[in-house]
């Protein structure tokens, strides 16, 4: 094969793959933009600012160049609620269907100046819903009120902040029918949560955690990290193994006197009791081939 062949070969490789991506995120734009952000019914008309509005609904969604951050800022509004004639936005799957009333928005956006950014702002504002299920002889219908919102930034040096509020009140499950009569209250209420620390040194720690090494003091250098909790579920669940047990949680301490094997009916007992190794202090294969693939992409980073 001539170098003329082998370069038109690797051009069009590299053309499919930058297109390949590209083609993806259009039509994923096109879903949101056809299936969630167009309001439902019919005349839809040109609204202020921008988008398409049907009386009291309103959809909006476009991508905003950032130049001073060098990047861009995907806009996404949506206000769900009656029509022009007074008709609630239902969402019909026929046995099945789903009623909104309130505003849903959404920031997303990307920045290369200085230190490449990622955020994300998510919002759901006095948002009711009733999900209204039927087979005949058995009715339901999960109604309430939901307020959210969601912050999420992660940047190029591995540091992230999460903050998290959710609050779903007069929430309630009523049956009616055959089988079921009555209703269950469902409110609840999410955070404020906070959540920041550094992805990189979060999953050393859990490696070293899944190792039996204490992190304790290591965990206190991001105070908001789940790390802690993280690390917890993993003790949790190491202690629940037979063969680690709990030797290996208390950070590689030497095991009681009572398991060493030693008599000292037997020769040489002296030697062999200062030389026996109990089995529950040496790792198992899959956490060594743990600890070598955490060192190598530690020594690539």
């Amino acid at each position: 094969m001539s170098l003329r062949s082998i370069a038109v070969l690797l051009a069009a490789g590299l053309l499919c793959a930058a297109s390949a991506p590209a083609g993806l995120f259009e039509d994923l734009y096109r879903a949101i933009d056809r299936y969630y952000v167009t309001p439902t019914g019919s005349p839809v008309s040109p609204a202020p600012g921008g988008g398409l509005s049907n009386g009291s609904r309103f959809g909006r969604l476009r991508i905003v160049p950032n130049r001073l951050g060098d990047g861009y800022r995907l806009e996404l509004d949506r206000a769900f609620g009656a029509d022009r004639t007074g008709r609630p936005e239902v969402f019909d799957l026929g046995n099945l269907e789903l009623e909104l009333s309130g505003n849903t928005q959404a920031t997303i956006g990307f920045t290369r100046r200085f230190i490449p950014t990622f955020d994300a702002r998510l919002r759901a504002g006095t948002l009711s819903y009733q999900l209204r299920g039927t087979t005949g002889g058995q009715d339901f219908v999960l109604l309430g009120q939901i307020d959210a919102d969601q912050a999420i930034q992660f940047n190029a040096l591995g540091f992230y902040a999460v903050n998290l509020t959710i609050n779903n009140v007069d929430s309630r499950l009523v049956g009616e029918g055959l089988g079921v009569e009555g209703n269950v209250d469902t409110s609840f209420d999410v955070g404020p949560i906070t959540i920041r620390g550094h992805i990189l040194a979060d999953a050393l720690l859990a490696l070293a955690t899944s190792l039996g090494i204490n992190t304790e003091d290591a965990e206190a250098l991001f105070p908001k990290s789940p790390i802690d909790r993280i690390n917890d579920e993993i003790e949790s669940a190491l202690r629940q193994n037979p063969v680690l047990g709990e030797a290996v949680i208390t950070g590689w301490e030497v095991a009681p006197a009572a398991t060493r094997t030693s008599s000292s009916d037997e020769p040489g007992s002296a030697d062999a009791a200062a030389l026996a190794v109990d089995p529950a202090l040496v790792p198992e294969p899959p956490s060594l081939a743990l600890l070598a693939l955490g060192l190598a992409a530690l020594f690539r980073r």
